[in-house]
């Protein structure tokens, strides 16, 4: 199934979750919208990638391809925040003033700030590049070869 009719899905899930509960009374159509929600994201930010990826887009293309990018940067900027405001808070119960409802954390606790940072940045600065279509998560494309070697 292609990116766009797997956003398409998603996206008439979402849509469709609160005339469902109206109509029918059912509170479990919720989970069209627990389920379709994160699914929407996901799918538009995996087509914003594909568009950005096509070799002569038209204009309308590329204009999609770069709007569909803004959730990714969003959330990325989101994860390093999140990830410095865990860090600062820990940072200030060692060094000035421990408050009564914060604990010690252990050694991989005190990695996972540092790592949201790195995380954030990572996915909000890779946004908007151009990547291949053949080049898969792994670096290798579709020749079995590493680019990278």
């Amino acid at each position: 199934m292609r990116t766009g009719t797997k956003l398409g899905l998603s996206l008439a899930a979402v849509l469709s979750a609160a005339p469902l509960m109206i109509i029918t009374g059912n509170g479990y159509f919720i989970l069209l919208l627990l389920a379709g929600l994160p699914a929407a994201i996901l799918f538009g930010v995996d087509l914003g990638r594909e568009l950005r990826a096509l070799p002569a887009p038209s204009r309308n293309q590329r204009v999609l391809g770069l709007a569909l990018g803004v959730p990714q940067v969003l959330f990325g900027l989101l994860c390093a925040a999140i990830g410095l405001i865990l860090v600062a808070w820990i940072l200030y119960n060692l060094l000035i003033e421990t408050l009564p409802q914060f604990r010690i954390p252990s050694l991989p606790a005190l990695a996972v700030g540092p790592m949201m940072i790195l995380v954030g940045l990572g996915w909000a600065r890779t946004a908007f590049r151009r990547a291949s279509l053949e080049q898969d998560e792994t670096g290798h494309d579709d020749s079995g070869q590493n680019p990278w070697d």
